[in-house]
Protein backbone atom coordinates (compact mmCIF):
# COMPACT_ATOMS: atom_id res chain seq x y z
CA UNK A 1 0.00 0.00 0.00
CA UNK A 2 2.66 2.12 1.08
CA UNK A 3 4.45 1.13 -2.42
CA UNK A 4 1.03 2.76 -4.45
CA UNK A 5 1.36 5.83 -2.54
CA UNK A 6 4.60 6.74 -3.07
CA UNK A 7 4.36 5.70 -6.95
CA UNK A 8 1.71 8.05 -7.21
CA UNK A 9 3.37 11.08 -5.59
CA UNK A 10 6.14 10.29 -7.41
CA UNK A 11 3.57 10.39 -10.25
CA UNK A 12 2.07 13.77 -9.22
CA UNK A 13 5.77 15.31 -8.85
CA UNK A 14 6.97 14.45 -11.95
CA UNK A 15 3.74 15.66 -13.54
CA UNK A 16 4.29 19.29 -11.67
CA UNK A 17 8.09 19.83 -12.73
CA UNK A 18 6.89 18.91 -16.30
CA UNK A 19 4.17 21.59 -16.03
CA UNK A 20 6.61 23.85 -14.61
CA UNK A 21 9.29 22.87 -17.81
CA UNK A 22 6.31 23.74 -20.42
CA UNK A 23 5.35 25.98 -18.77
CA UNK A 24 8.97 28.11 -19.12
CA UNK A 25 9.51 26.61 -22.77
CA UNK A 26 6.42 28.59 -23.88
CA UNK A 27 7.19 31.64 -21.90
CA UNK A 28 11.02 31.81 -23.44
CA UNK A 29 9.47 30.77 -26.79
CA UNK A 30 6.48 33.15 -26.93
CA UNK A 31 7.16 35.89 -24.76
CA UNK A 32 10.05 37.05 -26.64
CA UNK A 33 7.74 37.04 -29.67
CA UNK A 34 5.46 39.28 -27.88
CA UNK A 35 8.67 41.82 -26.62
CA UNK A 36 9.42 41.90 -30.13
CA UNK A 37 5.95 42.51 -31.37
CA UNK A 38 5.87 45.25 -28.91
CA UNK A 39 8.57 47.37 -29.74
CA UNK A 40 6.99 47.26 -33.47
CA UNK A 41 4.05 48.44 -32.02
CA UNK A 42 6.19 51.62 -30.38
CA UNK A 43 8.30 51.95 -33.75
CA UNK A 44 4.71 52.44 -36.03
CA UNK A 45 3.88 54.91 -32.84
CA UNK A 46 0.64 52.65 -32.41
CA UNK A 47 1.11 53.36 -28.74
CA UNK A 48 -2.49 52.01 -28.16
CA UNK A 49 -1.96 48.32 -28.91
CA UNK A 50 1.82 48.56 -27.64
CA UNK A 51 -0.16 49.80 -24.08
CA UNK A 52 -2.79 46.98 -24.34
CA UNK A 53 0.06 44.08 -25.27
CA UNK A 54 2.56 45.30 -22.52
CA UNK A 55 -0.59 44.89 -19.97
CA UNK A 56 -1.39 41.27 -21.76
CA UNK A 57 1.94 40.35 -20.81
CA UNK A 58 2.20 42.38 -17.31
CA UNK A 59 -0.91 40.55 -16.44
CA UNK A 60 0.95 36.60 -16.49
CA UNK A 61 4.25 38.01 -15.78
CA UNK A 62 4.10 40.95 -13.21
CA UNK A 63 7.75 41.00 -13.01
CA UNK A 64 8.96 41.44 -16.61
CA UNK A 65 11.30 44.23 -17.03
CA UNK A 66 11.11 45.03 -20.48
CA UNK A 67 6.90 44.96 -20.24
CA UNK A 68 7.15 47.67 -17.77
CA UNK A 69 9.51 49.69 -19.84
CA UNK A 70 8.18 49.68 -23.14
CA UNK A 71 4.96 50.69 -21.47
CA UNK A 72 6.59 53.40 -19.83
CA UNK A 73 7.46 54.58 -23.22
CA UNK A 74 4.20 54.47 -25.40
CA UNK A 75 2.65 56.10 -22.00
CA UNK A 76 5.28 58.71 -22.71
CA UNK A 77 5.21 59.22 -26.48
CA UNK A 78 1.26 59.85 -25.51
CA UNK A 79 1.86 62.80 -23.23
CA UNK A 80 0.52 60.70 -20.21
CA UNK A 81 3.63 61.39 -18.09
CA UNK A 82 2.19 60.77 -14.68
CA UNK A 83 1.76 56.78 -15.86
CA UNK A 84 4.88 56.59 -17.52
CA UNK A 85 6.97 58.04 -14.29
CA UNK A 86 5.12 54.87 -12.29
CA UNK A 87 6.33 52.66 -15.44
CA UNK A 88 9.78 53.90 -15.27
CA UNK A 89 10.26 53.56 -12.04
CA UNK A 90 8.76 49.67 -11.83
CA UNK A 91 11.88 48.95 -14.24
CA UNK A 92 14.30 50.75 -12.97
CA UNK A 93 13.66 49.07 -9.09
CA UNK A 94 14.63 46.06 -11.00
CA UNK A 95 17.90 46.94 -11.67
CA UNK A 96 18.38 44.46 -14.78
CA UNK A 97 19.41 47.08 -17.92
CA UNK A 98 21.04 44.11 -20.25
CA UNK A 99 16.94 44.39 -22.20
CA UNK A 100 16.34 48.31 -21.88
CA UNK A 101 18.40 51.31 -22.14
CA UNK A 102 19.20 52.52 -18.74
CA UNK A 103 20.46 55.91 -20.02
CA UNK A 104 17.16 56.55 -21.52
CA UNK A 105 15.12 55.27 -18.85
CA UNK A 106 17.08 57.49 -16.53
CA UNK A 107 17.19 60.92 -18.62
CA UNK A 108 13.26 60.42 -18.66
CA UNK A 109 13.24 59.80 -15.17
CA UNK A 110 15.30 62.93 -14.26
CA UNK A 111 12.58 64.73 -17.03
CA UNK A 112 9.33 63.57 -15.44
CA UNK A 113 10.28 64.13 -12.52
CA UNK A 114 10.87 67.56 -13.49
CA UNK A 115 7.62 67.97 -14.56
CA UNK A 116 5.65 67.17 -11.45
CA UNK A 117 8.05 69.80 -9.65
CA UNK A 118 10.27 67.21 -7.53
CA UNK A 119 14.01 68.42 -8.29
CA UNK A 120 15.53 66.65 -5.59
CA UNK A 121 14.92 63.09 -7.63
CA UNK A 122 15.56 64.66 -10.68
CA UNK A 123 19.07 65.74 -9.73
CA UNK A 124 19.71 62.40 -8.46
CA UNK A 125 19.04 61.02 -11.57
CA UNK A 126 21.52 63.21 -13.70
CA UNK A 127 23.86 62.89 -11.03
CA UNK A 128 24.24 59.36 -11.63
CA UNK A 129 24.02 59.96 -15.21
CA UNK A 130 27.09 62.57 -14.85
CA UNK A 131 28.85 59.52 -12.96
CA UNK A 132 27.92 56.71 -15.61
CA UNK A 133 28.77 59.03 -18.25
CA UNK A 134 31.48 61.65 -17.36
CA UNK A 135 32.15 62.76 -20.98
CA UNK A 136 28.49 63.99 -21.72
CA UNK A 137 28.42 67.68 -20.86
CA UNK A 138 24.18 68.02 -21.04
CA UNK A 139 24.22 65.72 -18.14
CA UNK A 140 26.36 68.24 -16.12
CA UNK A 141 24.28 71.37 -17.28
CA UNK A 142 20.96 69.47 -16.32
CA UNK A 143 22.03 69.04 -12.98
CA UNK A 144 23.52 72.70 -12.69
CA UNK A 145 19.92 73.73 -13.30
CA UNK A 146 18.76 71.64 -10.98
CA UNK A 147 21.33 73.14 -8.42
CA UNK A 148 20.00 76.46 -9.19
CA UNK A 149 16.53 76.02 -9.18
CA UNK A 150 17.15 74.43 -5.42
CA UNK A 151 18.87 77.53 -3.98
CA UNK A 152 22.12 76.29 -4.27
CA UNK A 153 24.09 78.27 -6.46
CA UNK A 154 27.77 77.33 -5.60
CA UNK A 155 27.17 73.97 -6.56
CA UNK A 156 25.06 74.94 -9.57
CA UNK A 157 28.68 77.10 -10.91
CA UNK A 158 31.01 74.38 -10.11
CA UNK A 159 28.43 72.29 -12.71
CA UNK A 160 28.39 74.51 -15.17
CA UNK A 161 31.88 74.85 -15.13
CA UNK A 162 32.31 71.41 -15.82
CA UNK A 163 29.72 71.50 -18.67
CA UNK A 164 31.69 74.08 -20.22
CA UNK A 165 35.03 72.01 -19.76
CA UNK A 166 33.61 69.49 -21.95
CA UNK A 167 32.04 72.10 -24.77
CA UNK A 168 33.25 75.22 -24.82
CA UNK A 169 30.59 75.93 -27.36
CA UNK A 170 27.65 75.13 -25.55
CA UNK A 171 25.88 78.56 -25.08
CA UNK A 172 23.34 77.71 -22.26
CA UNK A 173 25.85 76.64 -20.20
CA UNK A 174 28.10 79.47 -20.48
CA UNK A 175 25.59 82.04 -20.36
CA UNK A 176 24.08 80.41 -17.20
CA UNK A 177 27.30 80.51 -16.05
CA UNK A 178 28.44 83.88 -16.89
CA UNK A 179 24.15 85.20 -15.07
CA UNK A 180 25.51 82.88 -11.54
CA UNK A 181 28.85 84.56 -11.49
CA UNK A 182 27.61 88.21 -12.05
CA UNK A 183 24.51 87.12 -9.16
CA UNK A 184 27.43 86.15 -6.71
CA UNK A 185 29.35 89.63 -7.34
CA UNK A 186 32.21 88.11 -9.01
CA UNK A 187 31.64 90.37 -11.84
CA UNK A 188 35.34 90.00 -13.62
CA UNK A 189 34.28 86.27 -14.58
CA UNK A 190 30.92 86.92 -15.06
CA UNK A 191 32.26 89.67 -18.04
CA UNK A 192 34.14 87.06 -18.96
CA UNK A 193 31.43 84.47 -19.54
CA UNK A 194 28.54 86.60 -20.51
CA UNK A 195 30.96 88.29 -23.45
CA UNK A 196 31.90 84.79 -24.94
CA UNK A 197 27.91 83.69 -24.32
CA UNK A 198 27.26 86.66 -27.04
CA UNK A 199 30.47 86.07 -29.09
CA UNK A 200 29.75 82.80 -29.39
CA UNK A 201 25.42 83.44 -30.56
CA UNK A 202 24.63 86.96 -31.26
CA UNK A 203 21.18 86.42 -30.60
CA UNK A 204 21.70 85.70 -27.01
CA UNK A 205 19.41 88.41 -25.58
CA UNK A 206 19.37 87.40 -21.89
CA UNK A 207 23.07 87.52 -22.25
CA UNK A 208 23.07 91.33 -23.54
CA UNK A 209 20.60 92.33 -20.58
CA UNK A 210 23.22 90.93 -18.10
CA UNK A 211 25.81 92.38 -19.50
CA UNK A 212 23.99 95.79 -19.50
CA UNK A 213 23.43 95.32 -15.83
CA UNK A 214 26.77 94.23 -15.13
CA UNK A 215 27.80 97.74 -17.42
CA UNK A 216 25.65 99.45 -15.08
CA UNK A 217 26.74 98.15 -12.21
CA UNK A 218 30.31 99.48 -13.31
CA UNK A 219 28.68 103.15 -13.70
CA UNK A 220 29.43 102.84 -17.30
CA UNK A 221 25.98 103.98 -18.88
CA UNK A 222 27.04 104.45 -22.50
CA UNK A 223 27.89 100.81 -22.72
CA UNK A 224 25.21 99.27 -20.37
CA UNK A 225 22.43 101.68 -23.09
CA UNK A 226 23.89 99.97 -25.56
CA UNK A 227 23.87 96.33 -24.14
CA UNK A 228 19.98 97.48 -23.50
CA UNK A 229 19.07 98.70 -26.91
CA UNK A 230 19.76 95.33 -28.14
CA UNK A 231 18.44 93.10 -25.24
CA UNK A 232 15.23 95.08 -25.60
CA UNK A 233 14.49 92.99 -28.97
CA UNK A 234 13.36 89.97 -27.39
CA UNK A 235 9.94 90.01 -26.18
CA UNK A 236 10.81 88.53 -22.74
CA UNK A 237 13.81 91.11 -22.12
CA UNK A 238 11.83 94.20 -23.76
CA UNK A 239 10.22 95.30 -20.46
CA UNK A 240 12.98 95.19 -18.17
CA UNK A 241 15.72 96.61 -21.04
CA UNK A 242 13.44 99.71 -21.63
CA UNK A 243 12.91 99.86 -17.71
CA UNK A 244 16.86 99.85 -17.18
CA UNK A 245 17.42 102.52 -20.22
CA UNK A 246 14.79 104.87 -18.23
CA UNK A 247 16.88 104.60 -15.39
CA UNK A 248 20.30 105.27 -16.81
CA UNK A 249 18.95 108.12 -18.80
CA UNK A 250 17.42 109.64 -15.85
CA UNK A 251 20.79 109.25 -13.92
CA UNK A 252 22.19 111.32 -16.88
CA UNK A 253 19.63 113.99 -16.22
CA UNK A 254 18.46 113.19 -19.10
CA UNK A 255 14.73 113.49 -18.08
CA UNK A 256 12.54 113.41 -21.27
CA UNK A 257 14.63 111.05 -22.86
CA UNK A 258 14.02 108.75 -19.51
CA UNK A 259 10.07 109.50 -19.73
CA UNK A 260 10.17 108.15 -23.57
CA UNK A 261 11.43 104.55 -22.51
CA UNK A 262 9.57 104.51 -19.61
CA UNK A 263 6.91 104.88 -20.96
CA UNK A 264 7.48 102.57 -23.78
CA UNK A 265 8.21 99.78 -21.09
CA UNK A 266 4.87 100.98 -19.24
CA UNK A 267 2.92 99.98 -22.64
CA UNK A 268 4.80 97.29 -23.48
CA UNK A 269 4.23 96.05 -19.91
CA UNK A 270 0.62 93.37 -20.14
CA UNK A 271 0.88 91.58 -16.89
CA UNK A 272 0.16 93.75 -13.49
CA UNK A 273 2.79 93.04 -10.96
CA UNK A 274 6.15 94.15 -9.76
CA UNK A 275 7.46 95.13 -12.89
CA UNK A 276 4.72 97.39 -13.65
CA UNK A 277 4.27 98.80 -10.84
CA UNK A 278 8.27 99.79 -10.44
CA UNK A 279 7.77 101.05 -13.91
CA UNK A 280 4.99 103.37 -12.52
CA UNK A 281 7.13 104.73 -9.86
CA UNK A 282 10.46 105.36 -11.29
CA UNK A 283 8.16 107.43 -14.46
CA UNK A 284 6.44 109.14 -11.48
CA UNK A 285 10.14 110.03 -10.11
CA UNK A 286 11.01 111.37 -13.78
CA UNK A 287 8.04 113.62 -14.20
CA UNK A 288 8.74 114.83 -10.41
CA UNK A 289 11.76 116.08 -11.34
CA UNK A 290 10.28 116.97 -15.04
CA UNK A 291 8.04 119.78 -12.69
CA UNK A 292 5.33 117.32 -14.51
CA UNK A 293 3.56 116.94 -10.79
CA UNK A 294 0.18 116.17 -12.33
CA UNK A 295 1.46 113.45 -14.71
CA UNK A 296 3.59 112.00 -11.48
CA UNK A 297 0.52 112.10 -8.97
CA UNK A 298 -1.79 110.73 -11.35
CA UNK A 299 1.01 107.49 -11.64
CA UNK A 300 1.16 107.72 -7.57
CA UNK A 301 -2.81 107.21 -7.55
CA UNK A 302 -2.50 104.40 -9.50
CA UNK A 303 0.19 102.45 -7.28
CA UNK A 304 -1.74 103.36 -4.24
CA UNK A 305 -4.93 101.57 -5.80
CA UNK A 306 -2.93 98.96 -6.20
CA UNK A 307 -0.16 98.95 -3.20
CA UNK A 308 -0.84 101.33 -1.19
CA UNK A 309 2.16 100.52 1.08
CA UNK A 310 4.23 100.67 -1.69
CA UNK A 311 7.75 102.40 -1.21
CA UNK A 312 6.39 106.14 -0.33
CA UNK A 313 3.93 106.41 -2.61
CA UNK A 314 1.44 107.38 0.34
CA UNK A 315 4.13 109.95 1.46
CA UNK A 316 4.29 111.32 -2.02
CA UNK A 317 0.38 112.15 -2.12
CA UNK A 318 0.56 113.89 1.08
CA UNK A 319 3.26 115.94 0.34
CA UNK A 320 1.76 116.96 -2.80
CA UNK A 321 -2.31 116.90 -1.94
CA UNK A 322 -1.55 120.58 -1.51
CA UNK A 323 -1.49 121.30 -5.70
CA UNK A 324 -5.77 120.44 -5.37
CA UNK A 325 -6.58 123.07 -3.68
CA UNK A 326 -3.79 126.03 -3.32
CA UNK A 327 -3.12 127.40 -6.71
CA UNK A 328 -0.06 129.16 -5.50
CA UNK A 329 1.50 126.12 -4.76
CA UNK A 330 0.75 124.53 -7.34
CA UNK A 331 2.41 126.99 -9.42
CA UNK A 332 5.15 127.01 -7.51
CA UNK A 333 6.24 123.53 -8.29
CA UNK A 334 5.25 122.83 -11.38
CA UNK A 335 6.52 125.94 -12.84
CA UNK A 336 9.04 125.97 -15.97
CA UNK A 337 12.62 126.86 -14.67
CA UNK A 338 12.17 130.61 -16.01
CA UNK A 339 9.00 131.35 -14.37
CA UNK A 340 10.10 129.51 -11.14
CA UNK A 341 13.03 132.26 -10.94
CA UNK A 342 10.33 134.53 -11.77
CA UNK A 343 7.99 133.75 -8.30
CA UNK A 344 11.25 133.39 -6.17
CA UNK A 345 12.10 137.22 -7.27
CA UNK A 346 8.60 137.89 -6.07
CA UNK A 347 8.85 136.26 -2.76
CA UNK A 348 12.00 137.88 -1.96
CA UNK A 349 11.14 141.50 -2.97
CA UNK A 350 7.89 140.50 -1.19
CA UNK A 351 10.17 140.56 1.86
CA UNK A 352 11.70 143.59 1.73
CA UNK A 353 14.84 142.36 0.57
CA UNK A 354 16.76 143.85 -2.48
CA UNK A 355 18.16 141.13 -5.01
CA UNK A 356 22.49 141.66 -5.75
CA UNK A 357 22.84 138.74 -7.48
CA UNK A 358 21.52 134.89 -8.05
CA UNK A 359 23.32 131.21 -7.99
CA UNK A 360 20.74 129.02 -9.81
CA UNK A 361 21.53 125.42 -7.84
CA UNK A 362 19.30 123.34 -9.68
CA UNK A 363 16.51 123.54 -11.26
CA UNK A 364 14.87 122.97 -8.28
CA UNK A 365 16.48 125.28 -6.06
CA UNK A 366 17.89 128.81 -6.32
CA UNK A 367 20.15 131.13 -3.78
CA UNK A 368 20.09 134.63 -3.84
CA UNK A 369 22.09 137.56 -2.51
CA UNK A 370 20.26 140.50 -1.28
CA UNK A 371 20.65 143.64 1.10
CA UNK A 372 18.43 144.70 3.38
CA UNK A 373 18.12 147.97 5.69
CA UNK A 374 18.71 147.49 9.14
CA UNK A 375 16.63 150.01 10.27
CA UNK A 376 14.53 153.21 8.75
CA UNK A 377 16.98 155.24 9.09
CA UNK A 378 18.65 155.93 5.75
CA UNK A 379 22.17 156.47 7.32
CA UNK A 380 22.65 153.10 8.45
CA UNK A 381 24.18 149.95 6.54
CA UNK A 382 21.98 147.52 4.61
CA UNK A 383 22.72 144.47 5.77
CA UNK A 384 23.73 141.32 3.51
CA UNK A 385 20.72 138.30 3.55
CA UNK A 386 21.39 134.67 1.44
CA UNK A 387 18.00 133.22 0.90
CA UNK A 388 17.77 129.65 -0.22
CA UNK A 389 14.81 128.59 -2.14
CA UNK A 390 14.25 124.98 -2.65
CA UNK A 391 11.06 123.13 -4.39
CA UNK A 392 12.88 119.65 -4.04
CA UNK A 393 10.06 117.09 -2.60
CA UNK A 394 12.58 115.77 -0.04
CA UNK A 395 13.72 117.05 3.47
CA UNK A 396 16.06 119.59 3.40
CA UNK A 397 19.67 118.05 4.96
CA UNK A 398 21.97 119.18 7.38
CA UNK A 399 24.03 119.69 4.67
CA UNK A 400 22.45 122.00 2.68
CA UNK A 401 22.41 124.35 6.20
CA UNK A 402 25.98 123.67 6.92
CA UNK A 403 27.03 124.69 2.82
CA UNK A 404 24.92 127.92 3.83
CA UNK A 405 26.62 128.81 6.95
CA UNK A 406 30.47 128.27 5.38
CA UNK A 407 28.85 130.53 2.41
CA UNK A 408 27.97 133.54 4.98
CA UNK A 409 31.43 133.45 6.48
CA UNK A 410 33.13 133.79 3.32
CA UNK A 411 30.26 137.05 2.40
CA UNK A 412 30.65 138.32 5.98
CA UNK A 413 26.53 137.40 5.62
CA UNK A 414 25.02 137.97 9.13
CA UNK A 415 21.78 136.59 8.02
CA UNK A 416 20.05 133.54 5.72
CA UNK A 417 16.82 132.12 4.86
CA UNK A 418 16.21 128.43 3.62
CA UNK A 419 12.82 127.93 2.30
CA UNK A 420 11.57 124.77 0.95
CA UNK A 421 7.77 123.30 -0.24
CA UNK A 422 8.95 120.38 1.72
CA UNK A 423 10.26 119.91 5.21
CA UNK A 424 13.71 120.47 7.38
CA UNK A 425 15.90 116.85 8.63
CA UNK A 426 16.27 117.03 12.35
CA UNK A 427 19.88 117.48 11.88
CA UNK A 428 19.29 120.29 9.72
CA UNK A 429 16.89 122.06 12.36
CA UNK A 430 19.68 120.96 15.26
CA UNK A 431 22.40 122.90 13.30
CA UNK A 432 20.38 125.74 12.13
CA UNK A 433 19.09 126.42 15.69
CA UNK A 434 22.24 128.25 17.14
CA UNK A 435 23.35 130.03 14.02
CA UNK A 436 21.60 133.22 12.28
CA UNK A 437 19.84 130.95 9.55
CA UNK A 438 15.87 130.85 9.59
CA UNK A 439 13.81 127.64 8.40
CA UNK A 440 10.75 128.61 6.72
CA UNK A 441 8.89 124.82 6.05
CA UNK A 442 6.07 124.42 3.46
CA UNK A 443 3.40 125.69 6.04
CA UNK A 444 5.63 129.62 5.48
CA UNK A 445 6.34 129.31 1.65
CA UNK A 446 2.15 129.12 1.57
CA UNK A 447 1.90 132.71 3.27
CA UNK A 448 4.93 134.21 1.24
CA UNK A 449 3.28 132.84 -1.85
CA UNK A 450 -0.17 134.39 -0.70
CA UNK A 451 1.48 137.52 0.36
CA UNK A 452 3.41 137.45 -3.22
CA UNK A 453 2.22 139.94 -5.59
CA UNK A 454 3.84 137.87 -8.23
Amino acid sequence: MNWLIAQVFLGVLLLGLLTIVIFFIFKSIFAPKKISTLKNYLKTENYKAAINLAKDILSKDKDNLEAHYYLANAYYKQGKYELALIEYKRAEKKGFYDKIDEKELRERLGELYQKIDNNEEALKEYILLTKKYPSNNLYYFKAGELFEKLGKEQQAIKFYHNSVKLNKSFVPAILNLGILLFKSKNYTEAKKFLNASVLKDPNSNEGYFYLGLLEKNENNFKGALKFFEKSARDKEYKVRSLMERGVILMAQRKYDDAALELNRALKNCDMEGNIKINIRYVLASCYEFKRNITEAISLWEEIYAINPSFKDVTEKLTDYQDLRVDDRMKDFLTATDTDFLDICKGIILNMGLNIIEFDILTNDSIEFFCLAPDSKWRNMKKRPTIIHISRRNSPVDEKVIRDLNEKMRNKNVIKAYVITSSSFSKLAVAYAKERPIELIEKSGLQNLLNDSKT
